[in-house]
C-alpha cells in the first residue's frame, strides 16, 4: 500500500465504477484507489491513463486464463499499450501476446512486446 504525505500528487478512479460524485481538485478517498502521479507526468496524462489502464485490465481479467492467446489491436494505442504489458506471458493470464498495429507504430509496440519478454 502506497503512503502518502501532504502536497504529493494523485491520481486514480475514486469508488470506480460507482459514480465518483465529484471531479474536483480535493476530493477524499480510499488510499488504495489513488496512486502518485510519477514525476514528469501531466494531470491530463494521468488522469487519462487511470481510464485506458482500467479498461485493458477488465478486457483481459476474467475473461483470459492461462495458456491462451492473446491478440492485441492496436498495441501502440491508449489502452493496447496497457494490455500489452497485463497480457505479457505469465502462469496467471497467457502463455502469448500478439499485437498488431500501424507501420507507423510499429516501433513502440515492438518495444513493449520486446521489454515485456514476449520475444
Amino acid at each position: 500500500m502506497e503512503e502518502f504525505k501532504t502536497g504529493d500528487l494523485v491520481f486514480g478512479m475514486l469508488n470506480f465504477s460507482a459514480p465518483g460524485n465529484a471531479y474536483t481538485e480535493y476530493a477524499i478517498g480510499k488510499i488504495a484507489h489513488l496512486s502518485k502521479i510519477p514525476e514528469g507526468t501531466s494531470f491530463d496524462e494521468a488522469a487519462g491513463a487511470t481510464l485506458a489502464a482500467l479498461t485493458a485490465l477488465q478486457s483481459l481479467r476474467n475473461h483470459v486464463k492461462a495458456g491462451d492467446k492473446v491478440l492485441i489491436h492496436a498495441g501502440a494505442g491508449g489502452v493496447g499499450h496497457y494490455a500489452i504489458q497485463i497480457a505479457k506471458p505469465s502462469p496467471d493470464i497467457s502463455d502469448e501476446a500478439i499485437s498488431l498495429a500501424k507501420e507507423k507504430n510499429i516501433d513502440l509496440s515492438f518495444y513493449l512486446v520486446e521489454a515485456n519478454g514476449q520475444i
